[in-house]
């Protein structure tokens, strides 16, 4: 008597998010879902590595599978600035999930006001400061974000002097005045001393 097998094809349709290596959702600042946003993820480890992928109807993306590396991951979407985190260390069997909130490129007369874009790592001790808040306030507008895993943020704001703050467990950890004169990207202005 043969024995019966069973052969399910490497990418079936009915996989979820939660099975997949890399998952999320990409919104814009104001959480609405971003339809057919492009997600990149590029080798770090082994840089000829790239892969891409477009977000479904409700602005949620996935990737199957990667080799073990360490990556970078970008979300873009037509008249959005667009948000990369890195890196992100693979292995397998671990899964990750990153959320992308892109702000909306500010349109004024047919030219493009550029914005100061932020972005950085917090240490303690040469440790990752994962979930904390990081602040920028310059009234009336006030931005913040909550670090990931990694320590990392990401914050865009236009030009000027702010007052900035890092947060954890409800305590300020670090205060002090941050200034962006131009349109730039700035990195890591934000270093806590132990």
């Amino acid at each position: 008597m043969l024995a019966a097998r069973v052969v399910v094809p490497l990418f079936a349709t009915s996989l979820c998010y939660g099975q997949a290596a890399v998952w999320g959702r990409v919104q814009d600042e104001i959480r609405q879902e971003l339809t057919g946003a492009t997600v990149t993820a590029q080798g770090l480890s082994y840089p000829f590595l790239r892969f891409s992928t477009k977000t479904d109807g409700a602005g949620n993306y996935f990737f199957d599978e990667f080799p073990d590396g360490d990556y970078s991951l970008e979300a873009t979407a037509d008249g959005h600035v667009g948000t990369t985190y890195s890196p992100i260390n693979i292995r397998y069997p671990r899964r990750e999930s990153r959320n992308f909130v892109l702000p909306l490129v500010i349109y004024e007369t047919k030219k493009i006001e550029l914005n100061v874009n932020i972005v950085g790592t917090l240490l303690v001790g040469g440790k990752p400061l994962a979930r904390a808040t990081v602040c920028l306030l310059r009234e009336p507008v006030k931005r913040c974000v909550e670090t990931n895993h990694y320590g990392q943020y990401s914050l865009t704001v236009e030009p000027g002097v702010y007052r900035a703050w890092v947060m954890n467990n409800e305590r300020i950890l670090w205060a002090s005045s941050l200034e962006f004169p131009g349109p730039d990207s700035y990195r890591d202005p934000i270093r806590i001393k132990p």
